[in-house]
């Protein structure tokens, strides 16, 4: 959810250079190489109710870099096909589209649609696969694609490739003003922040009216402590001609509630469900998307979600990380948690050393 740049909607896949458990592929890869990294396979479909007059497509919307680092020109988004006819000695995939590497500038820094459209008899079997895959340095979290909102459906035509509804496309923010988590001992009702910021798409080709809200709820009781009901009625222009939404009381709605303390410190969270829907009287949501705001026993400026890792280069180099407590509360520092990003020679950097100073 974090490394794209302005997706379709809420979650995307991304392929690196890191495999299933977050490690490189091959640590020791130049930074200059290429190889298979990961790969997305379909289930299998029966296609044989179909041919090709029923003009089926497999559509998708890919992006180079997003938060991350651009694929080299010699790295690769592919999309390849399989059929149980063409498996006598081994699967055979047959590569059907392909995007090769390179560093996206502004305005082509956003996401793209791909239609690829099933034109051959022998497509129409049982057992039909479709596959993503990508060529990247295997030596880490490096040369990223990102494909967002998959189609596979037929009746459609080449340029139907609007996704007609209302989507927030980012992880909802926190409603404290300046972290994410903070130990539920140090929390003051001055933490809580004036607004939030809200990015809300519309995929529509049309101007949408657009209802927005958020509840705010402690685990166990399913009445909301606090409803935000100010969103009401905003005009959501396309996303393609304007933008995410500017209305005010949707951009920046503002907060008014402050939580209640744990009765037992560091051990509980509250969670914000924010909703989107359509019309000037709707009923249900069409989009809704949930926020933990955790009071634990770390602070914590970030969401969880490392986009991009730092490195401190040069003989004494330091690095300072500032947090500042609530006036009057006093605690004891017991520990310090670090996600170090798997980027080449994991084996040695595991054995070298560094120091932590606390002032």
């Amino acid at each position: 959810r974090g490394w794209a740049t302005a997706p379709i909607n809420l979650g995307v896949c991304t392929f690196d250079g890191i495999d299933v458990q977050g490690f490189p592929y091959d640590q020791f890869a130049s930074v200059n190489s290429s190889m298979l990294c990961d790969v997305l396979t379909s289930r299998y479909f029966d296609l044989t109710a179909y041919d090709a007059s029923d003009s089926l497509y497999l559509s998708f919307w890919w992006e180079a870099q997003g938060k991350g680092y651009a694929p080299n020109q010699i790295d690769s988004l592919q999309v390849q096909i399989n059929i149980p006819a063409w498996n006598t000695s081994g699967e055979v995939w047959k590569t059907v589209w392909f995007k090769e590497g390179y560093n996206p500038q502004y305005p082509d820094t956003s996401f793209h649609v791909a239609m690829i459209k099933l034109d051959s008899a022998s497509y129409f079997t049982d057992g039909f696969r479709f596959r993503f895959r990508n060529y990247a340095s295997g030596c880490g979290s490096n040369d990223h694609w990102h494909i967002d909102e998959v189609l596979f459906k037929p009746n459609r035509m080449a340029n139907d490739t609007f996704i007609n509804d209302v989507f927030f496309v980012y992880n909802m923010p926190s409603l404290f003003t300046d972290f994410h988590q903070i130990p539920g001992s140090h929390y003051t009702a001055s933490q809580m922040a004036n607004n939030i910021t809200m990015y809300i798409r519309n995929n529509d080709t049309i101007t949408r009216n657009v209802t927005y809200s958020y509840e705010i709820f402690q685990v166990g009781n399913p009445t909301p402590l606090f409803n935000y009901a100010g969103g009401a009625d905003g005009n959501l222009f396309p996303f393609d001609t304007s933008g995410y939404s500017t209305y005010a009381p949707h951009e920046n709605p503002n907060v008014t509630y402050s939580y209640t303390p744990f009765s037992v410190p560091d051990t509980g969270y509250y969670y914000v469900n924010h909703m989107l829907k359509k019309g000037s009287a709707p009923t249900s949501p069409v989009d809704t998307v949930t926020y933990y705001q955790r009071m634990y026993n770390t602070y914590a400026y970030d969401d969880g979600s490392a986009e991009v890792g730092y490195g401190i280069y040069g003989t004494g180099a330091l690095l300072a990380y500032r947090f500042d407590l609530p006036i009057g509360v006093l605690d004891t520092l017991t520990a310090i948690q670090m996600y170090f990003l798997p980027v080449l020679d994991i084996d040695v950097l595991q054995y070298r050393d560094f120091r932590l100073t606390v002032w």
